[in-house]
Parts: C-alpha cells; structure tokens; sequence
C-alpha cells in the first residue's frame, strides 16, 4: 500500500497506537514475555509480522513459549502478501506464516525464523490479533487467536480431495509435524478411491519426520495404486503417486531423483519389488 499525505500521516499514526496496544496487552497478560521482534518506532524490515514475543520456560520440564502479533488499528489492519508466482496470503494464515518465516530468514533472522517454524510445525505456537481502539479516553484491546491448528489444516486438504482439486492440493503444501501426520494418516483409510489417496499423498509428502510409522504403513499402501481403476483419472497420475510413496520411504527429497524414477517404469518396479520383500 503506497500512501502519501494526511493519509500517510494518519496510517502511521494508527499503527503507533496498534504496536502500543499490543505492547500493553501482551505485558498485562502475560507479565513474563520478553518482545523478540518489532519495535513503535521504527517499524523493522522485513514487517510482515508486527511482533514476535517470548516466555522463557521456567523449569527444567517445561519449554518456551511464543507468540507472534497482528496489531490492529484504525487504517493500520492486516497485512497481505505476494509470492513471486502470484500467490496472495494474508495475515492469521498458515500460509501467511511460512510467507514470513521465510523472509526472517532472508533478512538474517534465522533464529526467530527457526523457532517460529518449529512452534508451528508442533502446534504451539499463539498466533495473536490484537485490535486497538482510537478512542484517547478509553482506548481497549481486543484479542483473538488465529485457528492455524493442525486440524484446520487437514480439513482444508480434505475438501481439496474431495472436490478433486490438485491446484489447491499444491497450494496446501507446506512441511508438517507429527500432528498432521497423524490426522493425514488416519484420513487416507477413509478415503474412496486411488485418486483421492494419491491426492492426499501430494500433502503427506511433506512431513518432516520420515520415519513418522503411521505414513510408512500410508506409503507402503500407496505402492499398489493402480494405473487403471473406477473414477481413477490417468497413468501419470499413478506414476507420480508411486514415485511420491518410494521417494518418502527412501527418505529421498532430491528433486533429480523423483524425476528419474518417474520416468523409469523398470526402475519404479524394482524398487516396488525391494520395498515388498523388506516388509515380508
């Protein structure tokens, strides 16, 4: 958003209040957080998140916490994002997250952006919006969490396969901890056919533990999708879903090596046959 002037003037001065706001909140209802990111006064680069907050542990079985902040107010709102392949996001997303995890990280925020990943990928991460109001004589915060939860995310995938959807299929793609593993893995026995188990496959890829037992036994399966089957739709899209299941049990991610044992039928059925015989 480009501004200029009195607009300009006013924007910047609602999102003073929004940051204030926010400080006040976040130091009332939680006495014990420490700010890791973002500052009233000169709004730090890369922006994409307004604050990022932390409570340090206290004790030995417990770890920290984080939180990260939308602040709201006035004509200070929400902020939106482009990929450079035209994906918008908007902020309170999942989506949005891993926009500016990977911009923390372009701008040498590594640590911030390790930690913010590793939250989100455990489901424990407090993703905050916290509105302002202008009112000078009784100005009031108003808060709400964002639903990033593993099971929101899943759903989401699910309506995707349902409605036989691989453009949305690959714009869900992100890593995934255990938890939407788990829900992933527990999905794929209820679903109706090869192309909806294929589908979902796209998705389950991505999770960050290759040894995660329940995706194996989902993998192991997914190496008997046939090239022809009822409402199945094309022998590419078998290729690729066995390609997907041998890569992932190899714990293979080289992109050269998905390609070549696509294109190699001979290869696909050795490796079918080496995984079988492992299993008994």
């Amino acid at each position: 958003m480009s501004l200029s002037g009195p607009e300009a003037e006013l924007h910047a001065a609602d999102r003073t209040i929004a940051l204030i706001g926010a400080v006040g909140y976040m130091r009332s209802v939680f006495p014990s957080v420490q700010l890791e990111w973002g500052d009233r006064d000169t709004p730090p680069e890369p922006d994409d998140i307004d604050q990022i907050w932390r409570e340090q542990a206290d004790g030995p079985d417990s770890r920290d916490r984080w939180f990260a902040v939308t602040a709201i107010s006035g004509t200070y709102g929400p902020a939106e994002r482009s990929y450079s392949w035209g994906q918008r996001v908007l902020a309170g997303t999942r989506d949005y997250l891993r926009f500016a995890i990977d911009r923390l990280r372009d701008h040498d925020q590594g640590r911030l952006a390790d930690a913010l990943e590793a939250e989100t990928l455990a489901s424990r991460l407090v993703y905050l919006e916290l509105t302002t109001t202008a009112d000078p004589e009784t100005p009031t915060v108003h808060a709400r969490e964002y639903d990033i939860s593993d099971a929101t995310l899943v759903a989401n995938v699910l309506a995707a396969v349902r409605d036989h959807d691989p453009d949305r299929i690959e714009r869900l793609r992100q890593p995934l901890g255990s938890g939407a593993a788990d829900l992933l893995a527990t999905a794929y026995w209820s679903l109706p056919g090869w192309y909806d188990k294929a589908l979902l496959a796209r998705v389950a890829r991505d999770t960050q533990d290759r040894r995660h037992a329940r995706l194996l036994e989902v993998f192991a399966d997914l190496l008997g999708i046939p090239d022809t089957a009822p409402g199945f739709i094309g022998k590419d899209t078998a290729r690729e879903a066995r390609t997907i299941a041998l890569t992932w049990l190899d714990g293979d991610a080289d992109p050269v090596s998905f390609v070549r044992l696509y294109e190699d039928e001979d290869a696909q059925a050795a490796d079918i046959a080496r995984h079988r015989g492992s299993r008994g």
